[in-house]
């Protein structure tokens, strides 16, 4: 718990659901922001909400050839 509390800390509420659909994963990010006390209501929207916006950004990228990996 302690590793996870550091984490929050550094990165805040928005910084973690920020990262959780590219770096940390869903579960383990709603798992962290639950556990900390957020309301299940604030974690849902603001998950859907950053996760539409890092799938539109890898489908653009996609869509326009960069190429992210071998750069």
């Amino acid at each position: 718990m302690r590793k996870y509390l550091r984490f929050w800390r550094r990165y805040g509420f928005y910084g973690v659901m920020a990262l959780t659909p590219v770096l940390i994963g869903i579960p383990l990010g709603v798992w962290i922001s639950a556990r900390l006390g957020t309301e299940q209501t604030r974690i849902m929207v603001t998950l859907f909400v950053l996760s539409v916006f890092w799938a539109s950004l890898s489908y653009f990228a996609a869509l326009s050839g960069t190429n992210l990996v071998d750069s």
